[in-house]
């Protein structure tokens, strides 16, 4: 019973926000495509394909969550500094529109309103009123938090997938180079090559890389952004690496082999890392869950010998 008001009341509230939002929103064609175009965000790449991200970005729930976070932001008031680590948080997981950050603080009201109503409900209908405040408002900064927990996890997952592939993109340039190509098309080709793949990480950054390329930006200046784009370490010294050997006149090819041998050399300590750290792992589900079972199997039948022999 309490279960099914905590529903009623979180629906409740759902259409109570979706009716004020339809009431006050008077989309026309003209502002579906001025908003697509406002939303599409200059070279911005994400791991899915651009259609797909335009689809997205045009759905109602998504300008419900860009008008909120638009609303949030301006009675707020938040300052630049804020809102660059967002946009940088943001750029890490792969979302990089012009709506992006608007549409992270939209999910983290609804996530916070939604889980801190339910929590309260259920507290009210289960007849602990006094307790509906302070937990309610506990539920409210955890559901605060949610979103930027799943953001984490998605940028973790999205560096690691990046660190996995940086070597074999390494060797594909180092192919296209030695046959003669320019490093700029050398680029082009691998970006062409790994996006046939698939939704390939490597292959979306490679691409918007060659079109910064080929829109006039420089190659230091393309490299540098992208190693901040991702926060990858790999990526990091890659760039620092090829700065360095383009303004030393260093041959490329030369370069990128010297660059993939000291990246193989550093997967193999970090593989090393995780093997011995496996160890250390391992010493607290031993301790807490195994021992406790060999020492009830091994001691268990002598306790109970023990109590049958004892007199009385």
């Amino acid at each position: 019973m309490v279960f099914i008001i905590s529903l009623a009341v979180a629906g409740g509230l759902v259409l109570i926000c979706v009716g004020t939002y339809q009431a006050t929103q008077a989309d026309t064609s003209a502002s579906e495509r001025l908003h697509a175009v406002s939303s599409s965000g200059g070279y911005g790449v994400s791991d899915e394909p651009v259609g797909f991200q335009r689809k997205t970005e045009g759905t109602f729930i998504a300008r419900f969550l860009l008008d909120l976070g638009n609303w949030y932001q301006v009675r707020m008031k938040s300052d630049e500094q804020s809102v660059s680590a967002t946009k940088l948080m943001l750029s890490m997981a792969g979302w990089r529109s012009s709506g992006a950050v608007a549409i992270y603080s939209g999910a983290m009201i609804v996530s916070a309103a939604g889980l801190g109503g339910i929590v309260g409900a259920s507290l009210v209908a289960a007849g602990k009123a006094d307790k509906s405040l302070g937990l309610g408002m506990c539920a409210l900064v955890v559901g605060f938090l949610i979103p930027r927990l799943l953001v984490n996890h998605k940028v973790k997952k999205r560096q690691e997938s990046i660190m996995r592939t940086v070597p074999d993109v390494i060797d594909m340039l180092i192919l296209c180079v030695e046959s003669g190509l320019g490093l700029n098309t050398a680029i082009k080709r691998v970006a062409d090559e790994r996006c046939k793949l698939g939704a390939d990480v490597m292959g979306l950054e490679l691409r918007q890389m060659t079109h910064e390329l080929q829109a006039g930006r420089t190659r230091e200046d393309s490299f540098r952004d992208l190693a901040e784009r991702n926060g990858v370490d790999e990526l990091k010294s890659l760039s620092a690496f090829m700065i360095q050997s383009e303004k030393l006149g260093t041959n490329v090819a030369d370069a990128l082999r010297i660059y993939a041998d000291e990246s193989r050399v550093a997967r193999r300590q970090r593989a090393s890392e995780m093997a011995n750290k496996a160890a250390v792992k391992l010493l607290f589900p031993l301790v807490l869950f195994i021992f406790p079972t060999m020492f009830l199997v091994i001691l268990g039948p002598a306790m109970m010998s023990v109590k049958a022999n004892l007199p009385g």
